[in-house]
């Protein structure tokens, strides 16, 4: 359950072993998989305490495939006992390593990382590398919801270096795509694509069409971001047709809210609403809070851009709720943001302005640095909207260095526009005529027209003073 099926060219079974699509926080396992490799595999003992345990963890395996995470966290403490009455240490570690697992799932984050520690000791004293990997990948996960970002790298890149020692190469592929997830929140862009790319580059190796199409997945929700969104979504299509037919749900449920994300940016709200609504369902059925409240903050989007604002709300106060259960720190702060674009679009200026300043002191602590962009930006709008130029000013120039340290193209046109608009508030001319100059340009590069003629026009409407 926690472990990864081996160069098996069953599609459906490797599946079932893949990251989720478009969701860095959330790691889905196979309902069943093969107990770890250890170097030196004692068999286990045929006491009745063993035959008890081993009916224990096959009650947790199944109540794993229902998604009932509480009830398998009882039936693996149970194993354990058991196992360990026994002097069963492979059953034992098994058992504690299935328990991490489902803790981490039900949200019980600071179990969860001492059953993993539990585990790692125990991989150790066997000597056994891919178990030790394996536990890498999950810690590293619970850094990731914690804000722990630098934590998170670390452990993923330990976890990587163990994969390449035995020559997992799924396990490489999957640490790689972990690695290239944390790089890019960090904006360290030019890094996370490299990530992605040896990722690839092994899955080609590999022979297997379901990993490349995975990893190409994080490849395009990069490139997304850099403004290819066309091209981003076709291949999500292509993505979601391949989970479909494997039956694969987790994939399903990730690749349709990255297809809702690219409707909603085409503002096809409709299609993006049922997107993401389809994709909530899903996470329901999975008991992903995670994956659930992501959904119900994109769902709030699409509420806010057809000014139902009182449906926004609820379905922010849902993502929160659910964040908060999981101690998701990077979900909360996405969620505070989205709060303050809502309060913006009710005059609620003040509230904004908090609710903002919230967000941006967590993205700040835990080094989101996509998040603080964009949250230095709507501060800087916000700050316009109440008449305060000078603080904008502040705020868009921090944007601003964060859009050119990422090579963010299109966040640095919008970013000298407004900062173009600020300057003519303040009547700094000159610098306002530059702004718009640079605007105009990237914006041109970007093939953005209709922004590249508004920044004309605001060109020439400063030729003329």
């Amino acid at each position: 359950m926690f472990k990864r099926h081996s160069t098996s060219k069953d599609t459906k079974s490797l599946l079932n072993t893949l990251i989720v699509l478009g969701n860095p926080y959330a790691v889905h396992y196979p309902p069943t998989a093969p107990a770890p490799k250890f170097k030196e595999m004692s068999k286990s003992l045929t006491t009745s305490a063993t035959t008890e345990a081993q009916n224990y963890k096959s009650t947790g395996d199944l109540q794993i495939q229902n998604y009932q995470w509480a009830e398998a966290a009882e039936s693996f403490k149970q194993a354990r006992m058991l196992y360990l009455k026994a002097g069963d240490k492979l059953g034992e570690v098994t058992a504690l390593h299935n328990l991490g697992y489902v803790q981490s799932e039900g949200g019980e984050s600071d179990l969860a990382l001492q059953s993993f520690q539990g585990a790692m000791q125990m991989y150790q004293q066997l000597e056994s590398l891919s178990g030790q990997a394996d536990i890498h990948v999950f810690i590293g996960t619970l850094e990731t919801q914690k804000g722990n970002l630098e934590a998170s790298e670390v452990s993923y890149t330990r976890a990587f270096e163990l994969y390449q020692k035995i020559e997992d190469r799924e396990g490489q592929m999957n640490a790689l795509n972990h690695l290239g997830d944390i790089q890019k929140l960090r904006l360290q862009l030019d890094a996370a694509e490299e990530s992605y790319l040896r990722s690839l580059e092994l899955s080609t190796e590999f022979g297997d069409q379901i990993w490349e199409a995975h990893v190409r997945g994080r490849i395009r929700q990069l490139y997304a971001m850099m403004g290819r969104s066309d091209e981003a979504r076709q291949e999500f299509e292509r993505a979601l047709e391949h989970f479909l037919n494997a039956g694969h749900t987790p994939g399903q449920a990730s690749t349709l809210t990255s297809i809702g994300k690219c409707q909603s940016e085409s503002n096809e709200l409709d299609a993006a609403m049922e997107s993401f609504t389809r994709a909530l369902e899903l996470e329901v059925l999975m008991s992903n809070r995670i994956g659930q409240a992501a959904n119900h903050r994109f769902l709030g989007t699409i509420h806010v851009k057809r000014n139902q604002f009182k449906a926004a709300e609820e379905s922010y106060s849902n993502a929160l709720k659910l964040d908060k259960e999981v101690e998701n720190r990077i979900g909360i702060c996405h969620t505070l943001r989205l709060v303050g674009d809502l309060q913006v679009r009710q005059r609620l200026f003040d509230m904004a302005h908090q609710s903002y300043v919230s967000a941006l002191e967590i993205y700040v602590e835990v080094e989101d640095g996509l998040g603080e962009v964009h949250t230095c930006k709507a501060i800087g709008d916000l700050e316009m909207l109440r008449e305060h130029p000078e603080a904008a000013e502040t705020s868009f120039i921090r944007a601003l260095e964060l859009y050119v340290e990422a090579d963010l193209r299109s966040g640095q046109a919008h970013t000298q526009y407004a900062l173009g608009y600020c300057y003519q508030h303040k009547r700094a001319l000159e610098q306002a005529l530059l702004s718009f100059q640079k605007a105009k340009k990237l914006y041109g590069d970007l093939q953005m027209k209709d922004l590249e003629k508004d920044s004309l026009g605001k060109i020439d409407e400063l030729s003329v003073i």
